[in-house]
């Protein structure tokens, strides 16, 4: 006997209400007013274990700038060959797979 699945719908898209924040509710809190304008940081570091929703989390972010185009997920490596334009939000995971060239 053979099992078949069916996809009946598609994956919700990442956002904030669809991630579960656990004991990261300060995270995603930083992460929020990232993607609204509201904190004045540059740059902010995401890290944690294996599967444990840091590209969720990235996406969300991007999604939730309400920058259109200019925000963007990518790789490190697509990083220097798509500069992003002014006031771009930069989305980049996977970081630790960059060059230092």
């Amino acid at each position: 006997m053979q099992q078949l699945t069916f996809e009946l719908a598609a994956p919700e898209p990442p956002t904030f209400a669809n991630f579960i924040p656990g004991r990261n509710v300060e995270v995603v809190a930083a992460l929020r007013a990232l993607a609204a304008g509201a904190i004045a940081e540059t740059g902010v570091l995401l890290w944690g274990a294996a599967d444990s929703g840091r590209t969720h989390l990235l996406r969300a972010t991007a999604a939730a700038s309400g920058r259109g185009p200019v925000a963007f997920h990518a790789t490190a490596e697509t990083v220097d060959a798509n500069p992003p334009g002014s006031g771009a939000l930069v989305v980049v995971d996977d970081v630790q797979a960059a060059s230092s060239a």
